[in-house]
């Protein structure tokens, strides 16, 4: 069913006027007749939204009817997505196929506060100066501030190789805004380190726009929530941020506070 019609298009951003008052933020809209061009609305005024484009708006039109995406953004996941490398919104970018896929919405409801584990619990690195320091408690969340250079890369590195051999986790890789070199070089490094096949890879490349590469970190918690949920192992997180939207950033620290995974921040 029509929604509604686009009005104006401004680089990524495009106006719609609104014909069903059930349209909420969050929503996802598509072209009536052509999934290519998909927007998330970001902000409601009247009978009005204000859209972001997920992708291009090269060839979009002013006038399109647009309806809404019933099952919203979903990534397609399996057993065999360790080793893997996703981009944004969960999609293969390593020439692979994935084969006895399901689908999961990256936006579905998370698990509630007082289903969370409160018990305190270290989660031990084998790194003595962060476990003597500052001890990572799993369920919790810790920040990694450091410029280009200083080791970020080799800390990753060793605190997976560690953590996977003392309690088997697996580990999720977020770049959220990576440059493609960097993004190559990490590959590398960890297929090298035989670390690989420990952890799932996701990027949302800096040539992407903002909205783009922020789906790239919750595509990649959709990933620990199934290693979780459904395989019952510990995850380990890192998410790198890289010139995210505040306003993206904001609604990710909301969601993160209901997840029950021990995550890393790494920013730059």
């Amino acid at each position: 069913m029509v929604v509604g019609k686009i009005i104006s298009i401004f680089d990524i951003s495009v106006e719609v006027i609104l014909s069903d008052s059930s349209i909420k933020i969050g929503d996802i809209l598509v072209l009536e007749n052509d999934n290519k061009y998909s927007f998330e609305v970001v902000n409601i005024n009247n009978i009005s939204a204000t859209c972001i484009s997920l992708g291009t708006t090269r060839g979009l039109k002013k006038g399109a009817n647009v309806v809404k995406k019933a099952d919203g953004i979903e990534i397609e996941y399996s057993d065999k997505i360790l080793g893997r490398v996703f981009n944004s919104y969960g999609d293969a970018i390593d020439n692979k196929r994935l084969d006895s896929v399901r689908k999961r919405n990256i936006n579905h409801n998370t698990i509630s506060l007082k289903e969370l584990n409160v018990e305190s619990d270290i989660l031990w690195t084998g790194i003595k100066v962060i476990d003597f320091f500052a001890p990572l408690q799993k369920g919790f969340k810790m920040g990694l501030l450091g410029g280009a250079g200083v080791g970020k890369t080799v800390l990753i590195k060793e605190l997976i190789h560690n953590v996977y051999s003392s309690i088997n986790a697996h580990a999720i890789f977020v770049g959220a805004g990576e440059r493609s070199r960097e993004g190559k070089e990490l590959y590398d490094d960890m297929l090298e380190s035989n670390l690989l096949d420990k952890m799932v890879m996701v990027f949302g490349a800096m040539g992407d726009n903002p909205v783009s590469r922020s789906k790239s970190v919750y595509s990649g918690l959709t990933f620990a929530e199934y290693l979780r949920d459904e395989k019952k192992q510990d995850v380990l997180i890192f998410i790198v941020l890289f010139r995210l939207n505040l306003r993206y950033l904001r609604n990710l620290r909301n969601y993160l506070l209901k997840m029950d995974i021990q995550l890393i921040w790494l920013l730059r």
